[in-house]
């Protein structure tokens, strides 16, 4: 993998890590400029991963993206799609806790989050203020896979990468179920086949 394409890969993740975050009116102007499609598309193209951006369509408002993502995120009708991967897995694999739940999944500070938030401490990393108690939500763990591919090497990166990302085509599924603007399951798609294309250059 040559250094522009590891820049591509880093510089994207970080890019979609903001997408998960809740809106503000600085971001959705942001993304509402025609500029948006054109840098998310010099990216991809530096990772060598066809993908078209124009799928991502804009909010006509800044109200519609904050109640598509309440919609997607937190939930309005129907259960959401938690961007945290926790949720997804089993809350412990560690046969002697006697949590009635252990063993179940649906669940925030399950493994995966004590591990991250272990990986944080020791590279001197922060969480967001706005995410609260959850190390493991998607954009803490899209902006830790940048610091890892500028910091770590490949051995590394690929492990942290298998741990933490297997959840997200069950994350996808959950986001189809919910009706509403595309825009973020589109933007699943895209992180889904970056993080699958990285996979596989790493593996080479």
């Amino acid at each position: 993998m040559t250094n522009v394409e590891y820049k591509g890969f880093a510089e994207s993740f970080r890019l979609l890590s903001e997408f998960y975050k809740f809106p503000n009116r600085e971001f959705f102007e942001y993304i509402s400029k025609e500029d948006i499609q054109k840098e998310l598309k010099e990216l991809v193209e530096l990772t060598n991963l066809n993908y078209d951006i124009h799928m991502l369509k804009p909010f006509a408002s800044f109200e519609e993206m904050k109640m598509e993502y309440t919609r997607a995120f937190i939930g309005i009708e129907s259960k959401p799609a938690l961007p945290v991967e926790s949720v997804y897995k089993v809350w412990t694999t560690d046969e002697s806790s006697s949590m009635s739940f252990a063993n179940s999944k649906g669940y925030i500070m399950g493994d995966s989050a004590l591990h991250i938030q272990y990986l944080l401490d020791q590279y001197g990393l922060e969480i967001p203020e706005e995410l609260g108690k959850k190390p493991d939500h998607i954009s803490v763990l899209l902006e830790l896979l940048g610091f890892f591919i500028d910091n770590l090497g490949n051995e590394e990166t690929l492990i942290y990468v298998e741990d933490h990302f297997d959840w997200l085509p069950e994350f996808k599924a959950k986001l189809e179920e919910i009706k509403g603007h595309q825009f973020y399951q589109h933007t699943t798609e895209l992180l889904i086949e970056l993080i699958n294309d990285f996979k596989s250059m790493l593996k080479a």
